[in-house]
């Protein structure tokens, strides 16, 4: 043991932020009079766009039946605690009222499973996000979502099977 060092047993949470660029869900480019860039192999027409003149790209969901999907690969992730998922959003709008409530589901898969859409709902769900700002284009978090670690069985205190090697995510708003 190190001199001068603090060693707690209970400090074990290997908390990590995994961020993930609207740029990284494009999947498609649909030419025209202006270039449009399809997003997410989702339903729907959710779109990456220009948030104003701001050269920052956005996902546009702007019909529910909008969906963006994605397939995490979790390389570090510490299987004993929750998975924690939110959303940066924002609205064209410049009036402070508005809410935004997305809905997330997943799958997770092993090696062998046949590729599918996610389709189990998180265990603690978004709940709605409320735009305060009278300000077009403000920045806000969504409210977290949680998938948490499973209670019996098997794969008791783990949030995914140990031989998880991927997870489907599907978003809508």
């Amino acid at each position: 043991m190190l001199k001068n060092s603090i060693h707690n047993v209970h400090l074990d949470l290997n908390a990590k932020r995994v961020t993930i660029p609207a740029l990284a869900l494009v999947q498609s480019q649909v030419t025209g009079a202006s270039v449009i860039l399809d997003a997410g192999f989702g339903t729907g027409a959710a779109q990456l766009l220009e948030l104003g003149t701001s050269a920052h790209g956005a996902i546009r969901l702007e019909d529910i039946t909008d969906d963006v999907n994605y397939l995490w690969m979790p390389d570090d992730f510490d299987n004993r605690f929750p998975l924690h998922i939110r959303y940066l959003w924002t609205s064209d709008y410049g009036t402070a009222n508005g809410t935004a409530t997305f809905t997330t589901l997943y799958k997770a898969f092993k090696a062998g499973d046949a590729i599918a859409i996610a389709d189990t709902a998180l265990t603690l769900t978004h709940g709605a996000s409320t735009k305060v700002a009278a300000t077009a284009r403000a920045l806000y978090w969504s409210k977290y979502g949680t998938i948490a670690p499973i209670a019996t069985g098997a794969n008791a205190n783990q949030t995914f099977r140990n031989d998880t090697i991927a997870v489907a995510f599907n978003t809508v708003c």
